[in-house]
């Protein structure tokens, strides 16, 4: 708030707050055993930064989850959320089908097939989107006549801390082995969960999802949808 303040006092104009992963410290704190004391100081935090900040113009969060059990935005009011289930935004999130056409067209690829089942899988609302971070460095290969311009590019961008601990526990382990190759399964996806709250299948699926892990198969879902 004292930084809004300064800023519209320098500029004589409301500002725009902008918050990235604002659950990724959250979640850390639950895998810690802190949670409730993480929970408490940022739900302070976001109402005094985003309802009680008369220097507010806008403010965004975007992150994975929305963090469910925690009331952590019960101090906001007016608040839209969107996620990979919705349709507003969808385009917005990553590269369309048609702009990664484009750009192999641009760039002389012949062998389309193969990017995009490289890096495509992400269905955000009804777009097929695909990663912007892999695709560019996939381009910047090929320009550089890189001997296999195929890689996965994403595992360099960031870790897996989030979910590393569920999907090393005993409920991923039998629904790894349930799985086969390809195959779809219905689920009940939920919007709201944490990592703390993973005790059953359609809660980590819905986590695997939300992170980008699996994709719906249908791009328009209802309460229970396919994903792979």
């Amino acid at each position: 708030k004292t930084l809004s303040e300064l800023l519209h006092a320098h500029h004589g104009k409301k500002v725009y707050v902008i918050i990235d992963e604002y659950d990724t410290p959250l979640n850390h704190a639950y895998l810690k055993g802190y949670g409730d004391e993480a929970t408490a100081f940022m739900r302070t935090l976001f109402g005094i930064t985003f309802k009680s900040n008369p220097f507010l113009e806008k403010g965004i969060l975007t992150g994975i989850l929305r963090i469910a059990k925690a009331n952590l935005f019960s101090d906001l009011n007016n608040l839209l959320e969107d996620t990979v289930l919705d349709n507003d935004y969808a385009s917005h999130f990553g590269f369309t089908e048609g702009e990664v056409n484009e750009l192999l067209t641009l760039a002389g690829v012949t062998d389309t097939q193969s990017v995009k089942e490289w890096y495509n899988g992400y269905r955000i609302g009804g777009e097929t989107i695909y990663n912007p971070w892999s695709f560019m460095n996939y381009l910047s290969a090929v320009a550089h006549d890189h001997h296999d311009p195929l890689q996965p590019y994403w595992v360099d961008s960031g870790g897996v801390d989030m979910i590393q601990t569920p999907l090393f526990s005993e409920i991923a382990r039998s629904l790894w082995d349930s799985l086969d190759n390809g195959k779809n399964l219905s689920v009940a996806l939920k919007k709201h969960i944490t990592i703390a709250d993973i005790n059953s299948p359609d809660e980590l699926y819905s986590l695997l999802l939300h992170a980008g892990y699996l994709t719906l198969s249908d791009p328009h879902p209802n309460l229970k949808d396919n994903v792979n």
